[in-house]
């Protein structure tokens, strides 16, 4: 959403849902063919044959400077999904948590600019997200995911306010309120990283990610450019395993952090909503 001073019956036109599933009919469809276009045509060129792809839709709405129009513009863009990440999932506690979280706000993205770069930087080992961490040190969303902690007792705990309730989320609190799983709506704190007995992140592209190992710099080492994106053995937080910790559910023994994985994959297809085009 690119943010801007607007009329008040666009702005509540926008956020009813079926109202702006409406408007984003057309050029969500429109993507979607322009797509198929361009890539049938690249595979006949290359001699390759059709083949089926997820796609990833990146909406941008745009409204209007001047507060006396109820004109937005919706433009769609269609990608190949990128694969989910292969383990090891390896992320470092690096950022500060971004104003006005709460919406999904295209400034975001130009600011997490820097945190991206630091990612390919990184040296030795491969970073897959930058946890976002305040001055006491409560750790809120990555990037471009949101984060959850899971405790030692099975309780789930992930930040409730200043970050983006994203999709996946929700679907992570539905099947954790199903199968009762605690959850804590409270940021996690980094103290408390060694009694954890697994980690996820979540986002659309992502689902429900278990973590693999934590990193964080050191306050001194972070500060000297030339070391800033190189990983240590030193830096390494905490590891997690898998194997152990398990969660029974019916016939079924697997660790809580991957049955929460799998639930949220379930769940996703139960939820999704087919784009007819």
């Amino acid at each position: 959403l690119e943010m801007a001073t607007t009329s008040s019956s666009l702005l509540m036109s926008l956020s009813n849902p079926s109202t702006l599933r409406c408007r984003l009919n057309v050029p969500t469809k429109a993507a979607i063919q322009r797509y198929q276009q361009e890539n049938n045509r690249e595979n006949i060129n290359n001699n390759m044959e059709e083949e089926e792809v997820e796609l990833k839709l990146t909406v941008l709405v745009n409204l209007s400077n001047n507060a006396k129009d109820d004109v937005a513009t919706i433009y769609c863009h269609a990608t190949k999904l990128p694969p989910i990440p292969t383990p090891p999932i390896n992320i470092e506690i690096r950022g500060t948590p971004r104003p006005n979280a709460s919406v999904k706000d295209s400034s975001w993205v130009r600011q997490r600019t820097r945190l991206e770069s630091l990612l390919k930087q990184a040296q030795n080992i491969q970073l897959s997200e930058l946890v976002l961490k305040d001055n006491e040190d409560k750790l809120y969303e990555g990037s471009k995911s949101n984060f959850y902690a899971i405790q030692q007792d099975g309780t789930v705990v992930t930040a409730q306010d200043g970050v983006l309730h994203g999709t996946i989320r929700k679907l992570i609190l539905e099947v954790c309120r199903e199968h009762q799983i605690p959850v804590r709506l409270e940021p996690p704190s980094l103290g408390d990283v060694a009694t954890w007995q697994g980690a996820m992140l979540s986002s659309t592209s992502l689902l429900a990610l278990p973590i693999h190992a934590v990193y964080m710099r050191p306050p001194q080492a972070a500060l000297e450019p030339e070391h800033a994106a190189s990983r240590h053995p030193q830096d390494l937080l905490k590891t997690f395993n898998y194997n152990n910790n398990h969660h029974q559910d019916g016939d079924n023994t697997l660790c809580l952090t991957k049955q929460i994985q799998q639930w949220v994959s379930e769940k996703m297809i139960e939820c999704s909503t087919p784009i007819l085009y």
